[in-house]
């Protein structure tokens, strides 16, 4: 009888130590869902941290995205006004260069046709012996009266040759009769250098120092020029 009540004591002993382990276990496995709850509640915090943290970060790339495009417009905007400004300088600079070149273009028609009148002009009111010695001479006195251009001088001496000295205008080219140079070295050759004196006297008195011309160029021609007109020596004459 003692046996059978010390074995059930010993099963209930039992029993009791297998309900504490139980239980402990139980709270083990309860902590164990605790702490698990704890650390999904964390990353869930977690998560939530770093959504707003890219929600921040993608805020600010729009904003330094708007502020650069924004930039952006404002640097075009003040290109395209420079670029605008500029094709308007140049334009006016083309239109002012294009009237420029209109009025050169009328004013020389202009002369030209003053030109003309004067040469038809001359042809009435002076008709030279072409055979006189003095016929250069006084092309020049009354061009230079007149204050006539080369081309108003070289018109008059073309207008004023008669007989054979006309016709040594048949063996210039067209744009040479109307070069008073050209003219003057054809009759030279044709009719010799007997004229050349005159024509050295007319240009020593109505010289005058050229633009540029230093005063030892400007003597040294006058000494040409005297040269030529008060000698026997030929000379060339200036071209």
């Amino acid at each position: 009888m003692d046996e059978k009540l010390k074995s059930l004591s010993e099963c209930i002993n039992a029993l009791k130590n297998g309900q504490e382990e139980t239980k402990e276990r139980m709270e083990n496995v309860q902590r164990s869902q605790e702490e698990t709850k704890n650390e999904l509640k964390e990353w869930r915090k977690a998560k939530k941290r770093l959504r707003r943290k890219w929600r921040i970060c993608r805020e600010k790339i729009n904003s330094v995205e708007d502020r650069i495009a924004g930039k952006m417009k404002e640097e075009i905007a003040v290109v395209e006004e420079k670029v605008g400004k500029e094709i308007e300088r140049i334009k006016e600079q083309v239109e002012e260069k294009f009237e420029e070149m209109a009025r050169n273009f009328s004013q020389r028609v202009e002369d030209l046709e003053k030109t003309l009148l004067v040469c038809g002009k001359t042809m009435k009111e002076t008709q030279f012996v072409p055979a006189s010695a003095v016929y250069k001479t006084q092309i020049c006195i009354i061009s230079e009266a007149n204050g006539g251009t080369e081309g108003v001088k070289a018109c008059q001496l073309a207008a004023s040759l008669r007989g054979e000295a006309a016709e040594v205008l048949q063996t210039l080219p067209d744009t040479k009769r109307l070069n008073l140079n050209s003219l003057y070295n054809v009759l030279d050759l044709r009719f010799g250098q007997k004229y050349s004196k005159d024509y050295a006297r007319l240009q020593m008195k109505t010289r005058i120092q050229k633009a540029g011309e230093i005063l030892h160029e400007y003597a040294s021609e006058e000494e040409r020029l005297a040269n030529l007109a008060f000698s026997d020596h030929s000379a060339t004459v200036e071209k």
